[in-house]
Formats: structure tokens, sequence, C-alpha cells
């Protein structure tokens, strides 16, 4: 039976971030209308004291934190408000209503460019997590759930640099997928990944897939004759896999070992050929 599915969850992010940019238009309609008054209202040394605060909490808050410019934002806020104090006292013409109107404007453009400042600064900090997510997801065949073909020559060369050093054999096994068997090409490749990361030593070993449906494993410590075993356990697994036909699937899938070198350059170029 066909189920609903549960929207609620992905409009939330929506609506917050509508929240979000009309609180940012509204905190800049305030900051616009109380900075227009306070250049008015406020003496000139009141407002060049004012404007420095406020750049000051913002330099604070791109070096540091948001949580640091909470804290030197409130210290100034307290501060400006003695300073208005002091002055009024200084200058015996500004009566009550006018320090406290005074208060007020420092309070109300202090706090509404911070919040705005704040607010974007949140965003740009969640926008460079969701780039680096981007980034880490990019490694990662999202398809078939391994890695990438770049990505896989990338880690190809660390491995291969790593067992030169330890004199180790490594060996290579190539799995060319020729049909879908009527399957859906997506599916039979997600099939096929999961089954070669159940058969090899996950954080040791290597695989990757190539943009016309090859996989690339990479074995460390393991020569051809081992290599065999592992490719046995692949097609043991898959002939057990509920949803496709493994004896079927056997005939349009081409496998098999080579030796890897101890020399990276020569090991892409051995992956480069037999993935063509």
């Amino acid at each position: 039976m066909y189920k609903k599915r549960n929207t609620n969850k992905q409009l939330i992010p929506n609506r917050v971030k509508q929240v979000k940019t009309y609180l940012i238009g509204l905190l800049s309609i305030i900051g616009i209308v109380s900075t227009y008054i306070g250049g008015h209202v406020l003496s000139a040394v009141e407002f060049l004291t004012l404007l420095a605060g406020v750049l000051l909490t913002f330099i604070i808050m791109y070096t540091f934190s948001v949580l640091s410019s909470i804290i030197i934002a409130s210290t100034i806020i307290f501060g400006l408000s003695l300073f208005v104090v002091t002055y009024a006292l200084l200058h015996q013409n500004v009566n009550q209503v006018q320090l406290i109107t005074h208060q007020l404007l420092f309070a109300t453009i202090f706090l509404s460019w911070w919040l705005i400042v704040a607010l974007i600064y949140t965003e740009e900090e969640n926008l460079i997590k969701l780039k680096a997510m981007l980034n880490q997801l990019r490694k990662i065949d999202p398809v078939s759930g391994v890695l990438t073909f770049n990505e896989f020559i990338s880690e190809m060369f660390l491995v291969t640099k790593a067992i030169a050093r330890r004199n180790e054999p490594a060996s290579f096994i190539f799995i060319k997928i020729k049909t879908p068997l009527g399957k859906e090409p997506k599916t039979l490749l997600r099939i096929i990944g999961n089954t070669i990361l159940d058969s090899i030593r996950r954080g040791y070993d290597i695989v990757g897939k190539t943009g016309n449906n090859t996989f690339v494993i990479m074995l460390q410590g393991t020569d051809t004759d081992k290599a065999n075993i592992v490719i046995n356990r692949i097609l043991q697994k898959l002939e057990k896999y509920p949803k496709i036909s493994g004896e079927e699937l056997r005939k349009y899938m081409e496998i098999y070992t080579l030796p890897a070198t101890e020399n990276p350059e020569t090991n892409e170029q051995i992956i480069r050929d037999h993935t063509q």
C-alpha cells in the first residue's frame, strides 16, 4: 500500500530559512532607521563612539566566534550606557528624556546591526560546512557506494607508497559489468558495490568505480593467489543474494586479478588500460 511521505521534516529547514530571511530584513529596516535617527539625535562624539564599538564587535566575531562577540557586545553596550550617562552629566543641557532616548538609540542601533551580522555569519558558517560535506560526498560514488575513480587513484598512490615501504605485495581485481540483465542499472551497481565492500577489509583495501561500470579493487599485502580467494568470496555472496541470479550475472561479468607494482604511476597506467 502506498504510504504518504512525511514532508514535515523537509519543510522545517525551509521554514527556518524563511524566518531568518524575514528577520534579517526586519532588522535591516530597524538598523537603517535607528542609525538615521541616531545620526541626527546623537552628538558626533556619541555617534562615532557607537560606530567604533559596532565595528570592533564585527571584527571580533569574524576573528574569533559569535560567542566572543556576544561577550564583547554586552560589554560595549554597558560601556556605552555609562558613556552616555557621563556625557549627560558633563553637559547639563541634556535632560532625563534625552538621556533615555540616547541610551535607547545606542542599544537599538548596536543590537540591530549586531544581530544582522551574527545571522549572516552563522549562515556563512553553515554554508562552509555544507560545502565540506559535499566535497566529502563527492569522494564516494552515489550509486555503488564505493570510491569515485579520481579518489580511488589518489588513494592508490598512498597505498602503493605504503606497500613499497613495507615491501609487501598487492593485487588488483577488475570487475567489468557488461549488461544490467533486465535490472535497473543503479540497483545492480549498488548490489555489486555492497557485495564487494562486504568481501574486503574496509579501511585497508580500497575499491573504486569508473564511468563505464568497471569496479577496481586494490588488496594490500595480497598476491594474485590470495586475490583469487577474494574473487571467489565475492562470487559466492552474489550467488546467495536474494534479488539477483548470481549464476546469470556471472555470465555477463568479467572478473580477473593482476599484480600491482611498487610504482604508483605504473599502477595508474595498469588501471587505466584495464578500465577503458
